[in-house]
C-alpha cells in the first residue's frame, strides 16, 4: 500500500506543458468521450455549443472503441453544425481502456487554461461556458464548478428520426 500527501509548490509558468504548445489558447477545453451509440443526443450536444454565449472553448470529442460506421455518423454529425464551431471541434479515436482512458487522452491532447468534460448526452445551457468563465474570474487556477440540472428525457422518434422528449421537470 502506498500513501502519498502532495503539497502545491511555487508556481512556475516557464515549465507549464501547455503554455508552451500555442500562445492562443482557447479558455475552455471541452473533453465528450463518445461511443457513437447515441448520435441524436451527441447532435443536441453540439447544438446547445453553437448557441454559447461565449464561444472561446474548443471541443475534443473522443470516440471510444468505435466500429467504422459509428465513427462516419460521429464525422457527419460534426460536419453538420456551422463553420466557426467545426474550426474548433477536434475527433480522437481510442480503441483501449475503460471509460477514463478516451478522457485521459482528451486531457493530454487540450489546449485550454481551463478543461471540463460534457458528456455526449448532456444539454448545457446557452451560458454555461460564461458561467465557467465568471467563476474563473473570481477564482483564477483553481478548480470551478457549475453545477447542471437534470431533466428526465425519453428517446422519442421525431419526424421519423430519433429524437428526445422532455419527460419531466428540471
Amino acid at each position: 500500500q502506498f500513501v502519498r500527501l502532495c503539497v502545491p509548490g511555487p508556481r512556475r509558468e516557464d515549465t507549464l506543458y501547455a503554455v508552451k504548445r500555442t500562445p492562443n489558447r482557447p479558455f475552455l477545453s471541452i473533453v465528450t468521450r463518445t461511443q457513437g451509440m447515441r448520435i441524436h443526443t451527441l447532435r443536441e450536444m453540439l447544438t446547445c455549443l453553437a448557441a454559447q454565449t461565449d464561444t472561446d472553448f474548443e471541443l475534443l470529442i473522443v470516440g471510444h472503441r468505435m466500429t467504422p460506421e459509428r465513427q462516419r455518423l460521429v464525422e457527419h454529425a460534426v460536419d453538420d453544425n456551422p463553420e466557426w464551431l467545426r474550426k474548433k471541434i477536434r475527433i480522437l479515436w481510442v480503441d483501449d481502456g475503460n471509460r477514463t482512458r478516451p478522457l485521459n487522452v482528451g486531457f493530454e491532447a487540450a489546449y485550454g487554461h481551463y478543461i471540463s468534460i460534457l458528456d455526449d448526452d448532456d444539454i448545457p445551457k446557452a451560458n454555461w461556458v460564461e458561467t465557467f468563465r465568471e467563476l474563473s474570474l473570481k477564482n483564477q487556477g483553481q478548480l470551478l464548478r457549475a453545477r447542471a440540472v437534470r431533466q428526465t428525457v425519453k428517446n422519442a422518434a421525431v419526424g421519423g428520426l430519433p429524437g428526445l422528449r422532455a419527460e419531466g421537470e428540471m
